[in-house]
Order: structure tokens, then C-alpha cells, then sequence
């Protein structure tokens, strides 16, 4: 279902705001349109295949609301279903267009979505020359194509990229210029992202780019680490840690908040990094970045919400009691790294309570 974007909300979504969120969690995809039809493959001579580019954010169902803001800026239409809800656009679009001039004026710091612009710019502009009706401008188009960072799972490369050269049947010479000018486009595209990754680790971030961020892909969790050891009714310590995190990907790009607001930066795999602040105190300073917020998505507004209670309570000790012992695990019991707790709420503040009995607190 296609519907466009209603939402009576305080203004429209800033620059800084809306390029942390693409930053975060949308894409620049390029599509690559295989112009056969019902099997049968396009005669020789004829142009085998197309190549589009594509602007994406989606979010899922709890999260449709930013999406609409985010298509609110640019007077576009949202995608929705039981999944969620997406904003996808293709360059030549009248919403295309109004994107593309955005990022035109407004980069990405992401390393990775930086590189996909820099090749959709590139892509566009062949197109733009023409260059798809020439097998060399083929070769060199479905090559910049092939190094898009950001594939969705619909658009996933099914296909090596010798298939669509022995699609396109270039000459020696003609592959060998197709090439040629990828290369050319590549080295320069590269050496862009090597600077920005310079850049990240001396950069300070906005305030409304860190919210974006956040909206995109961050998140607040406050860890309760209260499981008795097997045989006991109490734990030896109760640790509670709230944390705000934003997941980067790129080292780089989390070297930027470290930078702006102190941390870390957690990793968790390969090529994925997220930047961490934990702790009572610097999770307290950090409240007015959201608590200055002019708009903020629901779902994470309700997260913060309860983040913010929670880090007050911590701050106040008032955990050190029995009532806010329960105060504490209701506000945070659904506010977790991964939506959910191993243990019930019930069991938690038993245990809580159980320590704050042992070590005396309370009778």
C-alpha cells in the first residue's frame, strides 16, 4: 500500500537530521534490470540489461513513523505492508531528484554510504551521456554496479559479474576501455573515502546529525546482570549498566562519536562496530541531546523516556531500596539489547531485592 505522508508533527525534519538517519540505516542501491522478457533473451546487438539507481530507508512495523518523516521532507510516498514501511525512489523520479540534490549539499559521513553516492553520482551521469548504449559503457556501468556496499536482500547480486559481460558480448578493446574507465572512476571514488576516514576521528557531530543517527540505528538498553550462581537464592553483585549505542559498521565512523560525546566502540564481528557510552554518569550526560529534541520517532521516544527515568533513579540511588528496586526493573524490563530479558520481570526483582537483603539495605 502506497501512502503519501501525513503526520502533524513540529516542522520539517532537518538537513543534519535526515543525512544521520540515510547515514545509519538507508542505502543508495544500484539496480541492475535485465531487460529479457519471459525468457526470452534480448537479441544481439540490443541492449541486454538496465542500470538504475535507487534511494531506500525502511524501518520496521514499530518504526514506520520515521520513515514518513523522513519522506515528509522530500513530498514523498511511503511503501507499506506487514513489514514496515519504505521510502524507495528511483533517481529519475520527481522525489529522486529533490534526494539527490540533497545529497548533493549534504554528503554522507558514513564511509560506506559515502562510496555508494560517489558511485550513483558516477552511474547517473553516464546514464546521463548515454553511456548504456555502448557495450564499453555497459561494461563500465554494471562494474561501478558490482561495488555498490549497500544491497538490500531484493536486489541481492544472484549473479557473478561475468554473467553480465558475456550479456553484453563486448570486443577485446571495448571490454578493455569499459574497464578502463570503472578503474579510473574507482581510484578516485577511493581515494575521497580514504580522506573522510581521516576526518572521522577529528570530527565533531552535530547535535541533530547524532539524533538522526540515533533514530536510524541507536538505541538505549540498561543491562541487569543479577543471575544468583547455581545453588544460591542471591547474587554476589547486582550490576546495572544502562548504555546508549549506534551501530556504525565502519570503525571510522564510530571513531566519530568518540570523538564528539567520549566512549568506546564495541566489535561484534568482521566488519561490524558500534559505538558504546556506558555508565551511570556519562549516560546522564548525555540526556539533553534528546531531551532538546523538537521531534523524535515513538518507539524510540517511549525508550527514552524510560532510559531517562531509569538513569535519574540510578543517579538518586534510589535502586538501593526496595521499591526502587521494582521501580527500576518495571521501567527497563523491555529496554534491552535485544527487546527481551532471559529471566521475568518477577524473577529479577526477586533477585534484586534478595541482594539488597544480604548486603543489608534493608530488613
Amino acid at each position: 500500500m502506497c501512502v503519501n505522508n501525513v503526520l502533524n508533527n513540529v516542522g520539517v525534519m532537518s538537513d543534519d537530521t535526515a543525512l544521520g538517519v540515510f547515514d545509519s540505516d538507508g542505502g543508495i542501491i544500484i539496480v541492475i534490470d535485465s531487460l529479457e522478457k519471459n525468457g526470452i533473451e534480448v537479441p544481439d546487438g540490443n541492449q541486454p540489461f538496465g542500470v538504475r539507481v535507487i534511494y531506500y530507508l525502511g524501518q520496521s512495523t514499530s518504526k514506520t513513523d520515521l520513515v514518513l518523516k523522513v519522506a515528509e521532507k522530500f513530498n514523498g510516498s511511503v511503501l507499506k505492508d506487514k513489514a514496515g514501511a519504505r521510502l524507495r525512489v528511483n533517481q529519475s523520479s520527481e522525489v529522486g531528484k529533490r534526494i539527490r540534490l540533497f545529497f548533493s549539499k549534504n554528503k554522507p559521513l558514513h564511509p560506506g554510504r559515502r562510496r555508494d553516492y560517489l558511485i550513483s553520482e558516477v552511474i547517473i551521469e553516464l546514464l546521463n551521456k548515454k553511456a548504456q548504449k555502448t557495450k564499453g559503457g555497459l561494461v563500465t556501468l554494471v562494474i561501478l554496479a558490482y561495488n555498490n556496499t549497500r544491497n538490500m536482500v531484493d536486489v541481492a547480486r544472484k549473479e557473478p559479474l561475468q554473467y553480465w559481460i558475456d550479456k553484453i558480448q563486448p570486443s577485446a578493446a571495448e571490454l578493455k576501455a569499459g574497464k578502463g574507465k570503472a578503474s579510473e572512476a574507482l581510484e578516485l571514488i577511493n581515494k575521497e573515502v580514504d580522506a573522510l576516514e581521516k576526518q572521522l576521528p577529528l570530527m565533531s557531530l552535530s547535535l541533530d546529525y547524532t539524533r538522526g543517527a540515533h533514530f536510524g540505528d541507536g538505541g538505549f538498553t540498561v543491562a541487569l546482570t543479577w543471575e544468583p550462581e547455581p545453588g544460591k537464592t542471591s547474587p554476589i553483585r547486582r550490576r546495572i549498566e544502562p548504555q546508549w549505542t549506534v551501530s556504525g559498521e565502519n570503525l571510522f565512523y564510530c571513531k566519530a562519536f568518540v570523538n564528539t560525546f567520549g566512549g568506546n566502540i564495541n566489535k561484534s564481528g568482521p566488519n561490524c562496530f558500534k559505538f558504546c557510552m556506558s555508565g551511570i554518569s556519562k549516560c546522564k550526560d548525555i540526556l539533553y541531546i534528546f531531551d532538546n529534541a523538537t521531534w523524535m520517532p515513538q518507539y524510540k521516544k517511549e525508550q527514552f523516556d524510560a532510559f531517562k527515568k531509569a538513569v535519574n533513579l540510578l543517579v538518586a540511588k534510589k535502586h538501593m531500596t526496595k521499591e526502587g528496586t521494582i521501580e527500576l526493573v518495571n521501567l527497563v524490563y523491555g529496554v534491552s539489547e535485544k527487546g527481551s530479558r532471559v529471566h521475568s520481570k518477577e524473577k529479577y526483582i526477586e533477585w534484586g531485592v534478595s541482594w539488597l537483603i544480604d548486603k543489608g539495605y534493608i530488613k
